[in-house]
């Protein structure tokens, strides 16, 4: 894989707005550094299984679908 910066999010949510989320990323810092999908994975839900972030939505947006809504919010808190 030829990316710099790789972001993987595992979440969950119900229809109250409530969301669980946990993040992994990946920053190539040298050239010998390596992108191990399989590893990157397995970190972000280990993560997600031992200590998920949480945060509530209190309305949905009509305009935009449950899980583009909650890949905004997560984004932002994570920036």
């Amino acid at each position: 894989m030829n990316a710099h910066i790789v972001k993987c999010i595992i979440y969950s949510y119900n229809n109250s707005g409530h969301v669980m989320y946990a993040t992994c990323i990946f920053k190539k810092q040298s050239r010998k550094d390596t992108f191990d999908k399989t590893k990157f994975m397995n970190i972000a839900e280990k993560r997600f299984n031992e200590k998920c972030q949480s945060f509530s939505i209190d309305s949905w947006n009509q305009t935009m679908s449950h899980e583009k809504e909650i890949i905004s919010k997560i984004k932002q808190l994570i920036y």
